[in-house]
C-alpha cells in the first residue's frame, strides 16, 4: 500500500500540476524533489525530459538525449546526393550544383509551406524546426524540435522542443513557443528561450496558445504576437531580454518584423493603405502613435521595412504609391522631418529580371547590401527571383536560371521558386516558395560558376 502513497512534494512528472509559482510571482515547473541548476533555475526539462527519453530510446534516429545534443546521423545533401537519391525530384527540387538541402532523408520541413518562416542564419549557424516524417508526434510529443546546423561542419544539433511554428532563432538563441510533452493531445504551450549551451527559460510568465507568425530577436530584445487564449486575438508585444517584462504595442498581429538595436518594424493595413512604423523600443511605447509613421503623403503601401544590420537608423522599404514602385531608403534623425528618403530601386529603372513584376520584397539589408525578391504572376502562379543589390555601386545581382526551373512556353516567363532568404558571408540560405525545401547555396562557388558575385570589391 505504501508503494502507491504518492508524495505531495514529488509527484510523477506526468501528474505534477504545472505549472508552479514562486511567491514572487514567476513560473517554474520544480518539484520539491528537484534541484533548479544555473541553466536551468525553472526546471523546464521537467516539461519534456521523459518524452525526450522515450523518443531517443524508441526511434534513436529522431533524437537524442539529453538535449542539446548532436545527431551525426543526419546529413545534408548535395544536389548530386538528393537527386541520386530522389530521380523523381528535379522537376519539383530544381538545385544548382552549389546547392545542399538541409533537410535529412526521413525528416519533414515546415508544414505551412512558406507561409510562415522559422528559421534564421546567424554566427556561422542556421536555427530551424525539423520534425520525424514517419514519427507520429500524437505518440511522441518531442517530435518537433529546434535545430542548429553549422554551416562549416555540417552538423546538426537539438536544441530543445518547438510546436510547429512560431519560432525567431539568433546567434545560438531560440524564442520559440513549445508545449508540455509530459502528456499527448493538446496540452499546455509556453514561450521558451533556448541557448545552444543549454540554457533554458520560459519567459512568458503563464501559458500560452499561439504565437501569430514570426517573432524576432537580437541581443537586446524580442519580439512575439502572443495569443494568449484560444478565443482571443494575437497582439504585438516586445520584452527585454533577460528581464523578459512584456509590454503590448498593438492589439494587431505585426508581419514580417525586422529588429535591429532599439528599433522594431511594425506594419498595418487599414483597409485601403499599408502603413510602416518605426518603433524605438528603448522608449517603451504602448502604442503605434508613439513610433515613427513612415509613410509620406499619399503613399499608398509600406511595405517590408529592413534595418540596415550595421546601422540601425537607417532602413529600407518597399514603397508602391506615386504612380510607382520603388526600393527606398531612410536615413533617420530624431527629428523626423529631418528623414531623407531616396529612391534607390524603382520599376522604371533597369529591367526587371522577373515578368510581370508587382513587389520588390526585402529580406535583409547589411551595410551596402541589400537582399530581396523580384516578385511576378503568371495567371495563378508567382515567380520570385532572389536578387543582392549593392549601394555602393548601384548595381544589382541576381541569381540565373536553375537547369530544372519551369519556362513557360507560350510567355517565355521563368518560374523563380525563391522564397524567404538570409544571407552571411558567401552563405546565402533560402526556402522554395511556397513550399518546404531548404536550400543552402555557396555563393563563392556560385560566383565562380555563374559569374554571379555580389560581395565583389566589397569593403570588409
Amino acid at each position: 500500500a505504501d508503494a502507491d502513497v504518492i508524495d505531495p512534494d514529488c509527484p510523477p512528472l506526468i501528474s505534477a500540476p504545472f505549472p508552479y509559482y514562486k511567491q514572487d510571482g514567476t513560473i517554474h515547473f520544480c518539484r520539491k524533489c528537484d534541484t533548479p541548476t544555473e541553466k536551468d533555475p525553472q526546471c523546464v526539462q521537467n516539461l519534456w525530459k521523459e518524452a525526450n527519453l522515450k523518443l531517443s530510446t524508441d526511434y534513436p534516429e529522431y533524437d537524442c538525449y539529453p538535449y542539446p545534443c548532436d545527431m551525426p546521423n543526419l546529413k545534408a545533401r548535395t544536389m548530386e546526393e538528393y537527386y541520386a537519391e530522389h530521380p523523381d525530384a528535379p522537376p519539383y527540387v530544381p538545385m544548382h550544383s552549389c546547392d545542399s538541402i538541409l533537410i535529412p532523408e526521413g525528416w519533414a520541413f515546415d508544414g505551412s509551406h512558406g507561409a510562415i518562416k522559422h528559421w534564421n542564419l546567424s554566427g556561422g549557424k542556421a536555427g530551424f524546426i525539423l520534425d520525424g516524417s514517419n514519427i507520429y508526434v500524437g505518440s511522441y510529443p518531442a517530435d518537433y524540435k529546434v535545430f542548429l546546423f553549422d554551416l562549416q561542419t555540417k552538423s546538426y544539433r537539438a536544441q530543445g522542443l518547438s510546436f510547429a511554428h512560431g519560432m525567431t532563432w539568433y546567434k545560438g538563441a531560440a524564442l520559440t513557443i513549445f508545449g508540455d510533452a509530459r502528456k499527448t493531445g493538446v496540452t499546455p504551450r509556453y514561450l521558451g528561450y533556448f541557448t545552444e549551451d543549454g540554457t533554458y527559460r520560459v519567459v512568458y510568465n503563464k501559458p500560452i496558445y499561439l504565437v501569430g507568425y514570426t517573432p524576432a530577436m537580437n541581443d537586446k530584445w524580442v519580439h512575439a504576437n502572443i495569443q494568449e487564449s484560444e478565443t482571443g486575438k494575437a497582439v504585438t508585444m516586445y520584452a527585454k531580454v533577460g528581464e523578459w517584462k512584456w509590454t503590448t504595442l498593438t492589439t494587431e498581429t505585426n508581419r514580417h518584423p525586422s529588429l535591429q538595436g532599439d528599433y522594431l518594424s511594425v506594419h498595418t493595413y487599414d483597409g485601403s493603405v499599408y502603413h510602416g512604423y518605426v518603433c524605438d523600443l528603448s522608449k517603451y511605447p504602448t502604442g503605434r502613435s508613439q513610433c515613427y509613421h513612415v509613410n509620406r503623403e499619399n503613399e499608398g503601401f509600406v511595405l517590408n521595412i529592413q534595418f540596415d544590420e550595421e546601422n540601425p537608423k537607417r532602413f529600407v522599404y518597399t514603397s508602391q504609391g506615386f504612380g510607382r514602385m520603388a526600393m527606398v531608403l531612410v536615413e533617420m534623425d530624431d527629428d523626423q522631418a529631418k528623414w531623407k528618403y531616396t529612391d534607390i530601386l524603382t520599376d522604371s529603372q533597369g529591367q526587371p529580371d522577373v515578368a510581370n513584376l508587382y513587389t520588390y520584397y526585402i529580406e535583409q539589408f547589411r551595410g551596402d547590401v541589400i537582399l530581396y525578391h523580384e516578385s511576378g504572376s503568371v495567371g495563378a502562379d508567382i515567380a520570385s527571383l532572389a536578387c543582392y543589390f549593392r549601394l555602393d555601386t548601384k548595381k544589382k545581382y541576381c541569381m540565373k536560371k536553375m537547369e530544372n526551373e519551369i519556362q513557360h512556353t507560350e510567355s517565355g516567363t521563368i518560374m523563380y521558386v525563391y522564397g524567404d532568404a538570409e544571407f552571411e558571408g558567401e552563405w546565402f540560405l533560402y526556402q522554395k516558395i511556397n513550399s518546404t525545401p531548404f536550400i543552402l547555396r555557396d555563393m563563392k562557388c556560385y560566383c565562380e560558376k555563374e559569374g554571379v558575385c555580389p560581395f565583389e570589391g566589397l569593403k570588409k
